[in-house]
């Protein structure tokens, strides 16, 4: 099927960029919309919180969830849909690559 196809390739490209910045390690979620990765980045030797992540994110326009909402080890992981197309994907890969750069892992 044809959205199926469409949707797997949505979900190997966000997989695939996320796994390629520096802090983060997802894995291809099956059956769902949505990637869930986990995150190791610092700020001023403190590690960086998922409600932390996903204002920062939000106020340059990437819209996430936070990990810790979805119970306490949904912490250091942050949620991000593939719903959207894969230019828009790709932009906010691009972006959450730009915010994350200056983060120590």
């Amino acid at each position: 099927d044809k959205m199926v196809r469409e949707f797997q390739d949505r979900r190997d490209l966000i997989t695939r960029r996320l796994n390629s910045i520096d802090g983060f390690e997802a894995r291809s979620p099956p059956g769902t919309f949505y990637s869930f990765p986990r995150f190791e980045l610092y700020n001023n030797g403190e590690r960086l919180l998922s409600t932390n992540l996903a204002m920062e994110l939000a106020r340059k326009g990437l819209i996430s969830s936070p990990g810790i909402t979805f119970g306490s080890k949904g912490e250091y992981h942050i949620r991000f849909s593939f719903v959207s197309n894969r230019d828009h994907i790709t932009k906010g890969m691009d972006l959450l690559e730009d915010v994350t750069r200056s983060y120590v892992k």
